[in-house]
This record gives structure tokens, sequence and C-alpha cells, in this order.
């Protein structure tokens, strides 16, 4: 029961949600302009990485972020020698939302006292890294990164478009412009 509950958070996981900001950080002395090919990372998972126990939604994340770098220019090689690595994962943690309404007095020269109320709610919040590792040197050299709320969704295809959306939300910032870079 356990594992049907973890992963349809996980799957969950793409249909992020809510009100975010895509954070971006990056080395401002790296050269993204030479960055022409590219190949995903294949390392050691970390036991805490939620897209390493959910397959199915890191394959719809990874397929969306080749078609971005692709459609932007870049080339999927497997060659070793590549411009730059790429890797995602993400993380699945529970929020706590606190809602209160305040007391008030009613108006008007009325009597009595109307004591507020406390609401609180719990909710999955999802965050989906996507890592830029410079080819030569092995180095970390861009990191884009979106928290949401988890959605679930009941259809691949809706859970497939909304890993596309989430992955363009993320990727419009990749390469850094000259204007990043000021």
């Amino acid at each position: 029961m356990r594992c049907t509950s973890i992963t349809l958070v996980l799957s969950g996981l793409l249909g992020l949600c809510g009100c975010s900001a895509v954070r971006t950080d990056y080395d401002p002395e790296q050269d993204f302009l030479p960055y022409k090919t590219y190949r995903w990372l294949q390392k050691e998972v970390h036991p805490a990485d939620a897209l390493a126990s959910d397959p199915l939604t890191k394959k719809r994340i990874a397929k969306a972020v080749d078609t971005v770098l692709q459609e932007k220019g870049f080339v999927l090689t497997e060659s070793r020698a590549c411009d730059f690595l790429v890797f995602v994962h993400g993380t699945v943690s529970e929020r706590i939302q606190i809602h209160e309404t305040g007391g008030m007095l009613y108006p008007y020269g009325g009597f009595g006292w109307h004591s507020g109320m406390t609401h609180v709610t719990t909710y999955d919040q999802g965050t989906v890294f996507i890592d830029i590792v410079d080819g030569a040197t092995g180095e970390l050299v861009w990191r884009g990164w979106l928290s949401r709320a988890v959605r679930r969704y009941k259809s691949p295809k809706k859970a497939e478009a909304a890993a596309d959306r989430m992955v363009r939300e993320i990727m419009e910032a990749f390469p850094p412009t000259e204007q990043d870079l000021r």
C-alpha cells in the first residue's frame, strides 16, 4: 500500500502546479558559446532522488529535455567526448499550509465576538532539478529547478504534456546569455 502511494506521489511530480518560479544558478566564468553536443550523465543515483524510483516520470522529463535542447540546436551524442552532460533529479517533500480567519466584532453596535478559525492542510511539493555539467572538467556549470505542489494525472498524455511545459519553463534560461552574465 505504501509503495502504491509513493508511486502516485512520484508520478505526480510531473504535474507540478501552483505558484512558483524557476530558479537557476550557473558559473559566470563558464563560456557556454562553444557548447554544441551533449549526452546524458550516467552516475550513481542518490536514494532520496524521487525520479530514480519513478522511471516513467524520469523518462518523460528526459524526453522533454532532449526535445528542448535539440530545438535550441544542441546535438545528442553517445560519444564520451561531448561539450556538456545533462542530469535530472527530483525531490518530493510534505508541506503544511495554515489558513487563519481572524476574529471580528459584530459591526454597527452589535454585541458578541466571532472567533476565527484555523485550517491546516498538507500537500506534497515536488522539485525537479536539471543539471548541466561541463564535458571537459566534469564540473557543474548550470542548474535550473522548479518547485510546485504535486498534481496527479490520470492520463499519460497529460503527464507528458505537463513534463514538457515544466522542462520548457526551466530550460528557457539555458544557456545563459551575455546579458545574464552582466
